[in-house]
């Protein structure tokens, strides 16, 4: 839980040093190129307007940038963005997994057949990849959280790391093995490795997702309440969760389309909420249990 804060004091520290060192500024303003002609000339060199700065004269820029190249705004700025940086992952990667679901339920011949490649393998990639972001995102909420929302938000952790940890195992094996187990004819293959219900695999990510990703988004719901963003992101989170919670009612129905008002709560609803999250953790919503030691 204190990692994350460790990974902010080291990048502060080497933020720091690299600041306070003379040799370090002399040569990045000598790598930066401040306007579009000077870039074109050197045809190298860092572009001040790609990092949304204005274009300046070079005997200008070489004279604000030392003044405003300062390592506390810079070490704030950067510990911002530390901890917001997996939301908005998580946000970039949730609205590529959202299109590729459409897109394979677009190509079913009928509504029952599972989705096939390469929209599942693609899911599943994106699957692996995003879970351990949210983890990472549930980490810096707890950090957030203030001291009487700490068991809330530590609840929360342990639930997203049990759901990334179960729904990772079940899609790495899916993608190594499950084409050689099918291809060998095993009678029983479908059982445990397919998404078409009833199968071990479909439970055990139903599992991940419908309780442990639900239960996770609405421990962390009562971490935020003061502010409109902080707000924002609660009924979003909460949304996100109770939509989970509602698609697992397929499993007794035995109809897995019932399903998919939960994949609306983690395809549609979850990716805002981590986007808000990045930004309420990057410095919309501060906490005092979050500040960053910056010098």
């Amino acid at each position: 839980m204190l990692e994350l804060a460790r990974v902010e004091e080291f990048l502060v520290q080497g933020n720091t040093a690299q600041l306070n060192n003379t040799a370090f500024v002399k040569e990045l303003i000598a790598w930066i190129r401040f306007n579009q002609a000077e870039a074109k000339h050197k045809g190298d060199g860092l572009y001040s307007a790609a990092s949304g700065n204005p274009s300046l004269p070079r005997w200008l820029g070489c004279l604000m940038l030392p003044l405003v190249l300062q390592p506390k705004p810079e070490n704030e700025k950067c510990a911002r963005q530390l901890r917001s940086s997996a939301g908005v992952a998580v946000y970039g990667l949730g609205l590529l997994y959202a299109a590729t679901t459409v897109l394979g339920l677009l190509s079913l011949e009928s509504a029952q057949d599972p989705i096939g490649d390469p929209f599942f393998t693609l899911m599943d990639l994106l699957t692996i990849t995003i879970a351990p972001l949210m983890v990472i995102t549930l980490v810096a909420v707890h950090g957030y959280a203030r001291p009487e929302a700490k068991v809330y938000s530590l609840i929360a952790l342990i639930s997203m790391a049990l759901m990334a940890g179960i729904t990772s195992s079940v899609h790495f094996t899916i993608l190594s093995v499950n084409r050689q187990i099918a291809a060998a004819g095993l009678p029983s293959a479908a059982l445990l490795f397919s998404f078409r219900w009833p199968s071990v695999a479909y439970a055990l990510d139903i599992l991940a997702w419908d309780w442990f990703f639900a239960l996770a988004m609405l421990c962390a719901a009562p971490v935020f309440k003061v502010g409109q963003l902080e707000k924002a992101v609660r009924v979003l989170i909460v949304a996100s969760g109770v939509l989970r919670l509602a698609g697992m009612v397929g499993v007794p129905l035995g109809n897995m389309q019932v399903r998919m008002v939960g994949v609306v709560g983690y395809a549609v609803v979850a990716p805002v909420a981590f986007l808000l999250l990045g930004k309420v953790l990057g410095g919309g919503g501060r906490s005092p249990s979050m500040a960053p030691t910056v010098q």
